[in-house]
C-alpha cells in the first residue's frame, strides 16, 4: 500500500486533519472526518463511528486504493466495480462492521 494512503487513512480513522499529496483529510467542528481525493469527497467517518464511502464518480486505481486503505472492506475493479466482491455502483454506501464480515447499504452520509 502506498505511503500516502497509509498516512491519509490513519489520519482519517483517528479523525485528524492531514494533507498529503492529492489527498486531504478534514475534520469539522463536530468531529466528523471527510477524506477528499483531488477535491472530491470519497469517505466520511462520523463522530459516532459511522463510515460512508463513494468513488465520487471516479473509478480509478487511486480512488480504490484510498478507500481500500481504510481497512474494513476491499474495493476492486476487474471488469466492473466491486465492493467486497459484490457489484457496486460507486454511489454512497454505509459500511457496517459485523465481525468477521462487513456489510454495506446504499446511504448518504448525514454530514
Amino acid at each position: 500500500m502506498r505511503k500516502v494512503t497509509l498516512d491519509a487513512t490513519e489520519a482519517f480513522l483517528q479523525r485528524k486533519n492531514k494533507k498529503t499529496s492529492n489527498t486531504v483529510v478534514s475534520v469539522d467542528k463536530d468531529g466528523n472526518a471527510s477524506m477528499f481525493l483531488f477535491g472530491n469527497r470519497i469517505a466520511v467517518h462520523t463522530h459516532d463511528g459511522r463510515l460512508f464511502i463513494t468513488t465520487a464518480g471516479w473509478n480509478t486505481s487511486t480512488t480504490r486504493n484510498r478507500l481500500s486503505g481504510i481497512g474494513r472492506f476491499r474495493v476492486t475493479s476487474r471488469g466492473a466495480l466491486a465492493l467486497n466482491g459484490q457489484p457496486w455502483s460507486g454511489r454512497w454506501v454505509e459500511i457496517v462492521q459485523a465481525d468477521p464480515i462487513s456489510m454495506h447499504f446504499e446511504n448518504e452520509p448525514p454530514v
